[in-house]
């Protein structure tokens, strides 16, 4: 019975598809989804309104079809619509009635609507996801730190980062964005004393974190190097046997690099799953390894 239920729809679906040839025009029977891809999980641009018309640029498959939809100033976007959103029926638009204003005009005599070509808006075009320009969110996450001091062994410990950050695309591939935050490094080792006794030290120091950072992004995945400046604004109980009068002298400059992953929960909101390295680049009395897995929100504009 499935397989009978299957065969059935597969048929229905290759009639309907024989009914859209390549070149000709449709239109959309409902409010419908412009697709990156040949599937309902592919990505998606944004959605097309009810009665637009589209123009067929290839064959089926999978159940949709490629086309093309025009914009506001002549401008156009190709994507993928599901089959049984289209229709040819009732208007019998062809690719040269919309061109000669004929198909308009058929509109009009059938049922008196509304002009049949509807173009979108200028306001409406971020609903097709236009290369956005700028981009802006929040982002925090734990961070694993060593503490490397000139004397003295090594301080480790989890801590916490949270900020905010902002970028242009200097295309769709290549990004820059500036981050602001506040990092809090937190470590905890043993000492052993000039007379042989063994304690452990526990470090938490703050900083004031601001960062540049170039990435190039394929697909959904991210690289990313940059350079960081973080000023200290507080400090107790540094490791090892050097010690700092004031957290400011813990200021230091990083270099970073890491991963991401951007997944899209929106027509322009996507969440954002980030690792990074950092390392301090001071010659002062500690020295900072960072090791951080950061969850972000992120709005395209």
């Amino acid at each position: 019975m499935r397989t009978s239920f299957i065969f059935i729809l597969a048929f229905s679906l290759s009639l309907h598809a024989a009914d859209l040839p390549a070149g000709g025009a449709a239109r959309v029977l409902r409010t419908t989804r412009l697709r990156g891809a040949a599937s309902g999980m592919s990505k998606s641009f944004g959605k097309i309104p009810r009665d637009t018309i589209v123009l067929i640029k290839g064959e089926e498959k999978d159940g949709f079809v490629p086309v093309q939809v025009e914009l506001e100033d002549d401008e156009t976007i190709e994507g993928w619509v599901a089959v049984d959103a289209l229709t040819t029926r009732s208007k019998e638009v062809t690719k040269e009635e919309i061109e000669t204003g004929e198909g308009r005009q058929l509109a009009e005599d059938e049922k008196n609507e509304k002009k049949l070509r509807i173009r979108i808006p200028r306001d409406e075009g971020i609903l097709f996801g236009r290369t956005p320009s700028f981009y802006y969110g929040l982002q925090v996450g734990p961070h694993f730190d060593v503490l490397d001091p000139e004397i003295g062994d090594r301080a480790s410990g989890i801590g916490l980062s949270a900020g905010a950050l902002v970028g242009v695309f200097l295309s769709p591939e290549f990004p820059v964005r500036a981050e602001f935050g506040y990092t809090m490094l937190n470590g905890s080792g043993e000492q052993v004393s000039s007379v042989g006794t063994v304690s452990t030290s526990k470090t938490t120091l703050g900083f004031l974190n601001a960062a540049l950072i170039g990435a190039f992004r394929f697909d959904r995945f991210e690289i990313h190097v940059g350079g960081e400046y973080a000023y200290g604004v507080s400090l107790s109980d540094l490791p090892g046997s050097q010690q700092a009068k004031s957290a400011d002298e813990l200021s230091s400059g990083y270099i970073l690099g890491g991963l991401g992953y951007f997944a899209p929960i929106g027509e322009v909101t996507s969440l954002s799953l980030q690792f990074r390295y950092s390392y301090s680049l001071t010659h002062g009395p500690l020295r900072f390894h960072q090791f951080s897995l950061l969850l972000g929100v992120n709005l395209n504009g």
